[in-house]
């Protein structure tokens, strides 16, 4: 006997459409991009009901559950910091290191005024043309160079007279400052007393401008002390006049730095005593200018120190006048 299976009941047309629209829904939370912030996973569909609703939006910031509190609004971005001042201060005013610039005020002083140097400490307007005077590294001047040369002044001179530079002494010159030594000119420096000069220092020496080395007479090359002659350069050496040079004394000599060799001439070394020439050391020979050998003379040869003839080099050999040749001893040559 063969018996019948139930027939199924087929669902109700509201529950397909139910069905429909839970596949439709479904499909369109998939094919959306993931929320920003992105957690939870896509919110649970509704039960059944209605038919073609559409599904609730989705919460802000994903995380399936009831929407997050809303998220503070962020701090307004800060202005651009001001730009960093320029090392040494600011221009035009602007708080500098160690002071405010105000365009007269040098790195780490205060109001220049326009005679101010670096840290306070006031300077006389001819040190702007006085560059190596002090070797001021605030106005980064090249050592090379020399004072003015222009003339001194009064105020340089702490009240003196410039015209009466004879007046002063060994310690008033000892006491001036680099600056005021610079700016002597060539009538000033003539006009000093040749025993005066015995107060120059290495450091004025040098700053002297080698216009004025043209103003020493021979005594008062003489009265300079011979560690002061260490500050002659080449240049000052070739700004002294012949005659000045028989002034030269041997320890004057061997104080001569190798480098200020090169500023001799031919004429100078005519005019020097033979009895300097015993201070001459063999790099100081070898730096002079072969030019200049041609002034040696037989009696300044042979007044030289042995030692100091391993400085010659051939060219400066070659240039020897040849009647200066018969001054050379076994000693100097062997």
């Amino acid at each position: 006997m063969t018996s019948k299976l139930p027939k199924t009941k087929k669902p109700s047309i509201p529950f397909r459409i139910s069905i429909l629209a839970l596949a439709i829904s479904s499909s369109l939370a998939i094919a959306q991009p993931a929320p920003p912030g992105g957690g939870g996973g896509v919110p649970p569909a509704p039960p059944g009901g209605g038919g073609g609703a559409s599904p609730p939006p989705m919460p802000p910031g994903g995380g399936g559950g009831a929407s997050p509190p809303p998220m503070p609004a962020p701090d307004p971005v800060p202005a651009a910091p001001d730009p960093a001042p320029a090392a040494g201060g600011g221009a035009g005013g602007g708080a500098a290191a160690g002071g405010a610039v105000g365009g007269n005020i040098p790195p780490g002083g205060a109001a220049a005024g326009g005679n101010l140097a670096a840290g306070g400490v006031a300077q006389d307007p001819a040190l702007e043309k006085d560059p190596s005077l002090k070797k001021d590294p605030a106005l980064e001047k090249d050592p090379a160079l020399y004072g003015s040369g222009g003339g001194v002044t009064a105020d340089q001179l702490g009240g003196v007279d410039p015209n009466n530079l004879d007046t002063l002494n060994k310690d008033d010159l000892g006491n001036l400052s680099t600056s005021a030594v610079g700016a002597f000119d060539k009538d000033q420096v003539a006009n000093l007393d040749p025993n005066a000069v015995a107060g120059f220092d290495k450091d004025q020496v040098a700053g002297l401008n080698p216009t004025a080395l043209g103003g020493f007479n021979k005594d008062q090359v003489a009265g300079l002390d011979a560690a002061a002659v260490g500050g002659f350069s080449k240049d000052q050496v070739a700004g002294l006049g012949a005659t000045a040079m028989a002034g030269f004394k041997s320890d004057q000599v061997a104080g001569l730095a190798p480098t200020a060799m090169a500023g001799f001439k031919s004429d100078q070394v005519a005019a020097m005593d033979p009895a300097a020439m015993a201070g001459f050391k063999s790099d100081q020979v070898a730096a002079m200018d072969p030019t200049a050998m041609a002034g040696f003379k037989p009696d300044q040869l042979a007044a030289m120190d042995p030692t100091a003839m391993a400085g010659f080099k051939s060219d400066q050999v070659a240039a020897l006048d040849p009647t200066a040749m018969a001054g050379f001893k076994a000693d100097q040559l062997g």
